[in-house]
């Protein structure tokens, strides 16, 4: 249904265009046959009406507005994009330049899970509930001239039957299939001739089912204004086009006494947009100075207004013509949309990952709870840490996060995919010390609601022995060091605090590279599991670990604070 909207709104956003291009014309030529104007809005109701364009060259409309809608959308969160992969994987040959409606859809389908679209999806059922009441008011007055006119009774003058009524106060024609023309009792002598010609001339034209035709177009269209004052100047037209057709029946010497008849059958204001054609006092001013001005018009003045009715029918009724597009340049379109959609996705999920590693190391209970589904939470719960929805975690150690606002959040994002993401924790310790966990979360995303909702929490890897070359590239990924909390050089506040105290003091290990490389690092401190080499002593050495356990191996990279005078801390090989 919101396609449907879409399709509609800029339907009427298009169709403005040639509703003010034919008020334009309509104020110019007001000598020109009114007939010849009725044509233009009979080109504008199609315009309206039909669904598919029609492309020309003449065409003066700006480019289709169809994105206008999606730059209101603030971001792509793709539900399946199987359809775009579909696509892009096609050979060459297989993709026609019709596939370019398939960009749009698939893309409208791809932006149903956003905010922007919310907005759309309430515009739609706002839009929905409008015209349903446009409906019920047009089937409303209809009842009512039904049950007026329930009593008429049938009459005929100068050949022309009709039917007369007490419970109405304007003449009009009514009905669709077989229309009848309704007089009130009040009405009769030569006001009756020129009455009954002019709704015998409504008849003629088929102004009864245009009119109907007109209001239902409006009623689809009612959010857009140029559409009602384009009804409203329609009306009027069809009513002035009789008024002439009369007019010129009757000659011009009968204008008065016709004008005096339309002034005297002027109905009161009720339900004038539902009820049918009638000779009513809508727009009676300008009729009765259009019937009074009304001259046979030339040759001239009709070839104008029907040469200046097809100039604004080619340029303004038609689309103009869209550039075909080249096969190579339909994949690159579909990439381009595809690598959007995927890069907006990733940006979502690296932020709400995030969002879990700080509220993790913050202890934030609403957070937590919040980004977690049913099977999370119980997660969590066998570990100890969510009773309830108070998270506890313990006191110590503890990722604080003490330093996050300078720009060293005691935490890492090591991995991200569409379903699980890898983090690291550096978890503080009283000596000051930093160990490191190693934590996995699965999520689903998006999910029913369009929310990203973490299912599972893996139990946390504590690598605080480490005793593996595995173990040693989990908790410091290729090896890295600088820059991460782990850096006691620059990436933390330890090691000032540690180099200060050393030697003498607490912290001797660390005097000595090997022995310091074991204490910062959490190697297990057991020669007969894992030995320890190191390189001629310098402001740089090198620690190599041997794992005896599976023979693996891994070094680092040791060097001294305080130019060569204080501890020995870890930085990247």
């Amino acid at each position: 249904m919101e396609k449907l909207f879409l399709t509609v709104f800029n339907m009427g956003i298009n169709s403005g265009y040639l509703v003010l291009a034919v008020a334009v014309v309509r104020f110019l030529l007001k000598k020109a046959p009114k007939n010849i104007i009725c044509l233009l809005w009979i080109a504008t109701g199609l315009r309206l009406a039909c669904p598919f364009r029609i492309e020309t060259v003449f065409s003066l409309l700006p480019e289709q507005t169809d994105t206008f809608i999606y730059k209101a959308y603030n971001e792509v969160l793709p539900e399946d994009n199987s359809a775009l992969t579909g696509v892009l994987n096609m050979p060459e040959t297989d993709i026609k330049p019709s596939d370019t409606p398939r960009i749009t859809l698939q893309k409208t389908a791809l932006e149903s899970k956003n905010p922007g679209y919310k907005i759309i999806s309430a515009a739609t059922w706002i839009w929905l509930t409008g015209a349903c009441i446009m409906f019920v008011y047009m089937a409303y007055g209809w009842y009512c001239i039904k049950k007026k006119t329930a009593t008429a009774v049938p009459s005929e003058s100068e050949g022309i039957r009709f039917y007369q009524c007490e419970h109405i106060s304007s003449p009009f024609l009514f009905g669709l299939a077989v229309p009848k023309i309704y007089v009130p009792f009040s009405v009769n002598g030569e006001e009756l001739s020129y009455i009954l010609k002019h709704e015998h001339a409504h008849k003629s034209r088929r102004d009864h089912l245009s009119k109907s035709v007109g209001y239902l177009i409006l009623s689809v269209y009612w959010f857009q204004p140029l559409v009602w004052a384009a009804y409203i100047m329609f009306c009027r037209d069809i009513e002035m086009a009789c008024d002439e057709r009369v007019v010129k029946e009757i000659g011009e010497n009968c204008k008065k006494a016709y004008s005096q008849a339309l002034l005297s059958c002027s109905a009161s204001h009720q339900a004038s947009l539902a009820y049918p054609v009638a000779f009513r006092e809508t727009g009676v001013k300008d009729r009765v100075k259009n019937i009074l001005n009304y001259k046979k018009p030339n040759l001239r003045i009709v070839i104008t207004a029907a040469a200046a009715c097809m100039i604004v029918a080619a340029c303004f009724a038609t689309d103009a013509k869209s550039q075909k597009i080249t096969k190579p340049e339909l994949k690159q379109e579909l990439g381009n949309i595809q690598a959007s959609i995927q890069k907006k996705q990733q940006n979502t999920i690296v932020k709400n990952v995030t969002r879990w590693a700080e509220a993790f190391c913050n202890k934030d209970s609403k957070v937590i709870y919040t980004m977690l589904d049913n099977s999370g939470r119980k997660a969590l719960s066998d570990q100890d840490m969510l009773t309830g929805k108070h998270f506890s975690g313990w006191s110590s150690p503890w990722p604080w996060n003490v330093e996050a606002s300078a720009g060293k959040p005691d935490y890492r994002i090591i991995s991200i995919d569409e379903t699980s993401a890898v983090i690291l924790y550096y978890a503080w310790t009283s000596d000051p010390h930093v160990t490191v966990w190693h934590q996995i979360i699965n999520y689903r995303y998006p999910g029913k609601k369009d929310k990203f909702l973490i299912n599972n929490v893996s139990k946390i890897n504590f690598l605080d022995n480490i005793h593996t070359a595995e173990q040693f590239y989990t908790a410091y990924p290729d090896g890295e060091i600088d820059n991460t909390r782990m850096d006691y050089k620059y990436g933390n506040s330890a090691g000032k605090a540690l180099n200060s105290n050393t030697p003498p003091g607490n912290y001797e290990i660390l005097s000595n590279p090997d022995t310091a490389a074991v204490f910062l690092l959490n190697i297990q401190d057991n020669p007969s599991i894992v030995k320890t080499d190191v390189s001629d002593k310098d402001e740089e050495t090198i620690v190599t670990f041997t794992f005896l356990e599976d023979g693996s191996s891994a070094s680092v990279k040791m060097v001294q604070l305080s130019g060569g005078r204080g501890i020995w801390v870890p930085q990247t090989n």
